[in-house]
């Protein structure tokens, strides 16, 4: 596009035919009805017979400086990039001042084809003339940045050490890098294979979606995705949930699609894919919507859109999760993040706040470049940063995914030594271009008295406004969930499940960077008489009986618990370590114990149905030779009575 906007700006520069005159009165006029001929040829689009006359015209008069100046541009149509260098330079050396948009010209062949100072140079000197129009001015203005930024990023590079992820992964076919589960155990990946299409049984290439599991440190052999899909074809830029049990991904010409391509739903059932469901025509529009990416939660989505109300091709784009669980209208990102370019391949990070996407638009290498930027406290996206050299090169770059921790991310590129194609690389990211650290609960639930997976309910709250983060359902047969953990907050953990005694678990990740996962597994107990449970969420202050707010939460799960089992007395109990008078430890956790009580009964629980006891340090759970024991034995706890 950019290289036909030239052609029309400079167009009657080169189409001179009517005029009775050349540069050079000299010109001989066999040269002149050669050059006549080319004129013709290249306003019929005939390259070829272009270059034939133009060679002839400069070799009748090698001084004829609008044959070497039209010569270079047919050459530059033709993509003999080399050889339009030497003819424009021909025609420079001839007359530096006859053309200069011949400077501009070779200043893109040089940026084109990484050659940043020779490009820097000659767009300064086209720079430095009179007279040139807003446009060109503009355009080179813009050039001359990607040139001496791509300069300095090949003088300053970053850290980069890509692997191949081994045969296991990659092929001689291309391969795409889609997703990564949270706990990075799971990749999910296109693979490009010949096939035939569902119409006449023609030979068509189709992408089709792979999955690989990690043990330790090996991946083991992808597989295809089984489905039982109705329709596999056309599909592509597939994305998950951070629990993997959630597909999404873009389908073009699906039957009761909105556009060219629309973005559809799959999810885990047992151990089976739904079959997909298209998103709406919220998300999907009447033209191009592709490539999601879901956020940790799962309550924000940021896609590619070429739909109306854009600032270039294609945007970048984002839909909330509503309360009653619908998609908002997508808003687009906005000019900080979108250009007249393309974006594409958005990557979410679960942290939240750090978003890669590629971009032809902002300013780069060559090609699509890769950048990061991070979202602050007000919600806004901060400008884009390239991902720098050599990660980003006058290629295209097309997308990056970075796991939980932020440390190790992937991309797809075509590099010496691969097996075939696009293949899959891993490699450690630079510091200064890492998202915050994710951590990650992963548990299992079941009955603690007969081992039984449940499908349990589980809450993740934070702590200190006792909003709600993520909410979902285990998954069986494995009774297990998987869910982000950003550090920088604390958080509660709920489990509960009709009939037994909920669980309360918490994660201090507030004033911590970087944290291991909590692998949990969970064992909840049926109600019955001695069932007992460790309120973790409840907290005082050091040697204080009053209720911190960030217990509300945690005590409000209790009383609907009591609610729902209206019959149930328990015993409120109250516990210390072992420092300090065992005389007062008693009665400070016998306080703590009737602080409990009362806030149950100002929320309607009755009295006869509760009772509180203080117990000091005598029933310790943890060794208090230790902090982490003595933070153990620093609780309350419920216990059924009958």
């Amino acid at each position: 596009m950019m290289k036909i906007l030239v052609l029309l700006l400079f167009l009657p520069f080169f189409v001179i035919s009517q005029q009775s005159d050349y540069q050079l009165t000299s010109v001989s006029k066999k040269a002149i009805t050669q050059y006549k001929k080319a004129e013709k040829a290249f306003l019929d689009a005939d390259r070829a017979g272009a270059e034939k006359y133009l060679t002839k015209a400069v070799k009748a008069d090698s001084r004829f400086i609008e044959a070497w100046l039209l010569l270079g541009d047919v050459y530059s149509d033709l993509a003999k990039f080399d050889k339009a260098v030497a003819s424009y330079e021909k025609a420079i050396y001839i007359d530096p001042d006859f053309f200069p948009p011949v400077y501009y010209f070779l200043g893109r062949i040089h940026y084109q084809f990484a050659r940043y100072e020779l490009s820097e140079l000659n767009l300064t000197k086209f720079l430095q003339f009179q007279n040139i129009s807003p446009e060109m001015h503009s355009l080179a203005g813009d050039m001359l940045q990607r040139a001496v930024f791509a300069r300095q990023a090949v003088a300053n590079p970053v850290d980069f050490n890509p692997v191949n992820l081994g045969p296991s992964v990659n092929s001689s076919n291309d391969e795409y890098m889609n997703a990564i589960r949270l706990d990075g155990d799971v990749l999910l990946f296109t693979r490009k294979l010949s096939g035939e299409d569902n119409v006449g049984g023609n030979p068509v290439i189709n992408e089709y979606f792979f999955t690989c599991y990690r043990s330790g440190d090996v991946w083991l052999p992808a597989s295809e995705m089984i489905t039982n899909w109705l329709i596999t074809d056309n599909m592509g830029a597939l994305t998950m949930s951070a629990d993997g049990r959630r597909l999404y991904f873009s389908a073009c010409g699906w039957p009761k699609g909105y556009g060219s391509c629309d973005i559809y739903e799959s999810n885990m059932e047992g151990i089976q894919w739904s079959e997909p469901v298209n998103m709406g025509n919220w998300i999907n529009s009447g033209q191009w919507d592709s490539q999601p990416s879901i956020s940790a939660d799962g309550k924000e989505m940021i896609f590619v859109s070429n739909r109306n109300g854009g600032t270039g091709g294609s945007d970048l784009w984002m839909s909330l999760m509503l309360p009653d669980n619908r998609w908002s209208r997508p808003v687009n990102l906005g000019s900080v993040i979108n250009t007249t370019g393309n974006e594409m391949a958005p990557f979410l990070h679960p942290d939240g706040k750090t978003l890669y996407f590629s971009s032809t638009g902002h300013i780069g290498l060559g090609g699509a470049d890769l950048f990061v930027s991070r979202r602050d406290e007000s919600g806004r996206w901060g400008t884009p940063v390239n991902l720098g050299y050599p990660i980003n090169t006058s290629g295209d770059e097309i997308n990056i995914v970075v796991d939980a921790s932020g440390k190790q991310a992937y991309i797809s590129a075509i590099r010496e030594g691969g097996l075939g194609g696009f293949d899959i690389y891993s490699f450690e990211l630079e510091t200064g271009l890492r998202p915050m650290h994710v951590s990650y609960v992963r548990a299992v639930v079941s009955d603690a008295t007969n081992g039984l997976k449940l499908k349990a309910d589980f809450e993740i709250t934070d702590l200190n406004t006792t909003q709600l983060l993520i909410s979902g359902q285990c998954a069986l047969p494995e009774g297990s969930f998987l869910a982000a953990l950003p550090s920088g907050k604390d958080y509660g953990l709920h489990v509960r499940h009709k009939g037994y005694v909920f669980y309360s678990g918490n994660f201090a990740l507030k004033d911590e960077s970087e944290i291991s996962p909590y692998l949990l597994n969970i064992a909840l107990n049926p109600i019955r008489s001695g069932a007992s449970l460790v309120l973790r969420n409840v907290f005082f202050d050091h040697n204080q009986s009053v209720i911190r707010p960030e217990s509300v939460d945690e005590l409000s799960k209790l009383v609907t618990f009591l609610n729902e089992n209206p019959m149930l007395r328990i015993e409120l109990s109250g516990h210390t370590d072992n420092s300090g008078d065992e005389a007062y430890n008693k009665i400070l956790s016998g306080k703590r114990a009737e602080a409990v009580l009362l806030f149950l009964q100002n929320r309607g629980i009755a009295e006869k149905r509760l009772s509180a006891t203080g117990y000091g340090s005598a029933q310790p759970i943890g060794d208090n030779e230790t902090e982490e024991g003595r933070a153990e034995n620093r609780r309350t706890e419920m216990k059924i009575i009958d």
